[in-house]
């Protein structure tokens, strides 16, 4: 995926205690357009993801897990779609290989989804995420709250 130079991937070592500072460090150098950004105190799932949001260059931005549950190079047919469609889109991708349970709730969910929003939407939690910069820059402008550790925060601010 770096061997585009219009792509930058970024690992978030979201306060590990371990040695993945080392190794990334160690690792990352033999990847052109990789980089990590470190989080010192691990304040959430949803602080890491801002901080390598904010972190990003580019003009469309994403994240996915590194859990391998997507195959990243859904990252790239993501941008396809970008190519195709404009800036003005919001992507998200798909999991695979999950329990049946897994998969029963997130239908209900879409469908719940759907109904509340009256858009048609599937699995939000599925990886990648995708969309523009300015996209992103909208959520601090409306004030959006993320929970992230165990305070609130808006706006990139914590409040408590």
């Amino acid at each position: 995926m770096t061997r585009r130079p219009d792509i930058e991937v970024i690992l978030v070592d979201n306060g590990s205690i371990d040695n993945s500072p080392e190794v990334l460090q160690n690792l990352l150098p033999q990847y052109p357009g990789c980089r990590s950004v470190r989080v010192e105190k691990n304040q959430g799932y949803g602080f890491g993801i801002l901080s390598g949001l904010r972190a990003a260059t580019g003009e469309i931005l994403g994240w996915t897990h590194a859990d391998m549950q997507t195959d990243p190079q859904d990252a790239l047919r993501g941008l396809e779609l970008f190519d195709k469609h404009g800036l003005d889109i919001f992507l998200k991708g798909r999991r695979y290989g999950r329990p049946l349970a897994d998969v029963v709730f997130t239908l209900g969910m879409s469908v719940f989804e759907t109904l509340l929003l009256g858009k048609p939407l599937w699995d939000i939690n599925a990886q990648p995420t995708m969309f523009s910069r300015s996209f992103f820059e909208t959520w601090q402008e409306h004030g959006v709250w993320l929970v992230a550790g165990k305070g609130r925060w808006k706006g990139g601010k914590r409040n408590g």
